[in-house]
């Protein structure tokens, strides 16, 4: 039976992927792929702002509510009675103003709304990488790797119904956290950054290995993508570098899943996986 790896290999294992995914997506053309897919979702999320920005700052208020108060409007009897006052009977952020100030509130609305457009440009940056730029990543990425047998292919609907699976999963922990106070930033870091290698294992494994052999794969490699997700989570606030997230995230999570589909196919006998050297 498989000994599961410790934490320490794991984090050892995911540093390694990432600078591999580094070296990888640190070419022109990579750099050209990502700087054209950023341009594209700014551009995308400009217009949408221009056109429905009343919507989009009322769910800005509504989620900086949520988060800040969202578990004493479920538990009202923990706040002194003077506050439940404020919260109660009227909308989430009219309470949430009214409790905190309306400068107090404004100013982390507008951080919410700030955060928001960010993760909106990154998303689509992300659903963009994952149908245009991962067959280019993974061609640079099996270089390093001896042939794998190939595997069906799998469905566009497969690769619609990963992203599908992946947003439902984000929105069922999602909101959860958000309940919890100080917490909540923590946790949501912690499971986008996962959900963001998540999100590419279809395109990695695409023809090279079966739907069990995915699953398998995944069951055994979820520490790993869990410290990968959360090493490269902050990487996009890295000045310059942070622009080529795309093509490195790319890159790292390919790296990731081939050096553990060689090692499933290996069994017992080590398996040839790339290095940094």
């Amino acid at each position: 039976m498989r000994t599961p790896p410790s934490p320490v290999s794991s984090i050892r294992e995911a540093f390694t992927c990432a600078l591999l995914g580094l070296r990888d997506g640190f070419t022109f053309r990579m750099i050209a792929f990502s700087l054209g897919l950023w341009a594209g979702a700014l551009a995308l999320w400009a217009i949408l702002l221009v056109f429905a920005w009343t919507p989009i700052k009322t769910a800005a208020a509504f989620l900086t509510a949520w988060s800040l108060l969202g578990l004493f409007r479920l538990f009202p009897n923990w706040l002194p009675a003077s506050a439940q006052e404020k919260i109660t009977g009227v909308p989430l952020a009219d309470g949430a103003a009214a409790l905190l100030g309306n400068v107090t509130f404004g100013t982390a609305t507008w951080i919410m709304l700030v955060l928001l457009i960010l993760v909106a440009v990154y998303a689509t940056v992300r659903i963009a990488v994952e149908f245009l730029l991962m067959p280019v990543i993974r061609q640079a990425v099996e270089k390093h790797y001896p042939p794998f047998p190939p595997r069906p292919p799998y469905s566009l609907l497969s690769s619609v119904t990963n992203v599908a699976k992946t947003g439902a999963l984000a929105v069922l922990l999602g909101l959860p956290f958000l309940l919890i106070p100080v917490a909540n930033v923590v946790l949501l870091f912690v499971l986008f950054g996962y959900l963001n290698i998540r999100t590419l294992v279809n395109e990695a494994l695409d023809g090279l290995a079966t739907r069990d052999e995915q699953r398998l794969l995944i069951r055994r490699a979820r520490l790993r993508m869990i410290f990968l997700g959360t090493l490269l989570a902050a990487a996009p606030a890295i000045p310059i570098l942070g622009l080529m997230t795309p093509a490195w995230i790319g890159a790292a999570t390919c790296h990731l899943f081939l050096r553990e589909l060689a090692r499933l196919r290996a069994g017992s006998a080590p398996p040839v996986t790339a290095t940094l050297k």
